[in-house]
């Protein structure tokens, strides 16, 4: 029984191939890339993704993916290797880029970096040095507090709570 037609292996030269080889072994590799990387190696050996998503512990939608993102990309990875010195890690930096995820969209900020720093600053006071007869801060007098002053447009009580926490500081 015939399962479609068999994948072409994929294109890679010795040179990219001894980047992508040597990077496998170091210790400061991501384990997204050190996955991807073992996916084109093994199907520019001629693997099927089938088996490729068997040896990683992945599906064969993932082998898919980064096959083709590799495939899509490759033309221009070898025309940016010609174009440039032949530098390592240039060439793994571009390579790394073909092998990492989409930026992805989502909501922008709401409240900026130096919002969020004088909220923490906010918290660090106590509330009696702002004539509020509290010993403490609560998130909810802290989010009323921020906003009544300008630190911030607007802020829930509960996105205090995890500004406070992400940043290691709980209202004092």
């Amino acid at each position: 029984m015939s399962r479609g037609k068999a994948l072409e292996k994929l294109e890679l030269n010795t040179v990219q191939e001894s980047i992508l080889r040597s990077y496998l072994h170091k210790r400061t590799a991501s384990k997204h890339h050190l996955q991807r990387i073992n996916i084109i190696l093994l199907a520019h050996q001629g693997v099927s993704n089938m088996k490729i998503a068997e040896v990683l512990s992945t599906t064969q939608n993932t082998v898919r993916k980064w096959r083709t993102r590799w495939l899509t990309g490759y033309e221009e990875l070898c025309a940016y290797e010609q174009a440039k010195t032949r530098s390592t890690p240039k060439l793994l930096s571009k390579m790394l880029g073909m092998l990492s995820d989409d930026s992805r969209s989502g909501a922008p900020m709401r409240i900026s970096l130096s919002e969020k720093e004088n909220l923490v600053t906010l918290a660090c006071k106590k509330p009696k040095d702002f004539n509020i007869p509290f010993t403490h801060w609560n998130r909810d007098l802290l989010a009323s507090f921020a906003m009544e002053n300008g630190i911030v447009k607007k802020i829930s009580p509960s996105y205090v709570s995890r500004i406070l926490k992400k940043t290691g500081h709980t209202s004092s």
